[in-house]
């Protein structure tokens, strides 16, 4: 397992989408990710390598709904980088 993790949280922080569009790459296996569970528990905590995240994004193609816009992929990516230290 990766050291730099992020909380579904964290990784919502550089991502132009939102809670349900994260979960749903999430459960689509595009975005890799781990699922943390105490012994006897259920549900538990999913976390996401910063470097898949980062991956994910620079692979996006994201159209912005005003204009059909494409936004600059590589700004959004320096922006992430510059956020994730």
């Amino acid at each position: 397992m990766p050291g730099d993790l992020l909380s579904v949280r964290q990784a919502l922080a550089p991502m132009p989408v939102g809670r349900a569009t994260l979960y749903a790459l999430l459960r689509s296996g595009a975005l890799p990710h781990y699922r943390v569970v105490a012994p006897g528990r259920r549900g538990g905590r999913v976390l996401v390598a910063r470097v898949d995240l980062l991956d994910n994004l620079a692979g996006a193609r994201v159209e912005a709904a005003v204009g059909r816009h494409r936004p600059d992929l590589d700004a959004l990516l320096a922006r992430v980088r510059e956020r994730a230290g």
